[in-house]
């Protein structure tokens, strides 16, 4: 499929898993891409059996289901620009600043508060108020508050659980406040409680167009974005029929095509 504009629109294209293939397999992938910055973007995959097309909203919150080797984790790694191609083009504008949040949690020595803001490329996204009032958001555990204001400097994969680990990784996401924020599996780790919340969190995230916050006495220091900014966009792959339920789309993605569904067609074979 040629690339190009179309009526404001911009295609994408990627060449999904082969079917069987392991969903965590990182192989080449050959793909093109072009993202616009309108209202809507386009992804076309080219694929043995056909091209795929597929639209997502900028400003939704946007739900990727499938089953094991269906392509799901090689589409959300490209969008994420995780799984780079070795053949085509892959072009993102650079105003459009994309984000992305593997499964697993990732931590360097330093401070947690160094680790909370790293990629964060906003000193008023960087400010404590703000990192400290997403974590209460997230119901990051107050033990692990106190930490975030010691400035202690440790090797958190030992000092932290895992779930603990999660939830702040998922943290550094929010706190970075891209306009496209790509997450694997969120939600997969936590129990439900756990999982919705964090649902709720990523939809708050996308309506607001980020957080950001009130130096006033506000008891809720987080509010909406700046209604000037650009929207902000988060796809995420699904573990949880919550997911589906919160998301503004749903795409299945298989061997044979990308297809939008209804929360209500989700089943759990679809996520895995």
């Amino acid at each position: 499929a040629p690339l190009g504009e179309d009526d404001g629109m911009a295609e994408r294209c990627v060449a999904p898993e082969e079917e069987g293939e392991d969903d965590n397999d990182r192989g080449s992938v050959d793909s093109a891409a072009v993202v616009d910055q309108v209202s809507r973007a386009s992804v076309s995959v080219a694929h043995q059996m056909g091209i795929w097309n597929l639209q997502m909203r900028q400003g939704s919150l946007v739900a990727i289901v499938g089953r094991p080797g269906g392509g799901k984790s090689t589409l959300l790694k490209i969008l994420g620009g995780a799984l780079l191609p070795t053949q085509g083009d892959f072009v993102v504008p650079p105003h459009l600043r994309v984000y992305f949040v593997q499964q697993q949690p990732l931590f360097f020595q330093g401070t947690l508060m160094d680790n909370l803001t790293f990629g964060t490329t906003s000193k008023v996204d960087a400010k404590r108020q703000r990192v400290l009032a997403i974590c209460q958001e997230m119901g990051v555990p107050k033990r692990v508050m106190d930490l975030i204001r010691e400035n202690r400097i440790s090797e958190w994969r030992s000092s932290l659980s895992f779930t603990e680990q999660t939830l702040l990784h998922l943290v550094r996401g929010l706190v970075a406040n891209p306009e496209v924020l790509v997450l694997e599996a969120p939600t997969i780790m936590f129990h439900r409680a756990q999982a919705e919340n964090v649902l709720r969190t990523l939809r708050k995230h996308v309506d607001g167009k980020g957080f950001n916050i009130d130096d006033g006495e506000d008891h809720d220091p987080l509010h909406p974005g700046d209604t000037s900014r650009r929207p902000r966009t988060c796809i995420f792959t699904a573990a949880r029929i919550e997911a589906c339920n919160i998301a503004d789309e749903v795409y299945l993605v298989q061997p044979d095509g990308v297809r939008m569904l209804a929360a209500s067609e989700v089943s759990k074979e679809l996520l895995g």
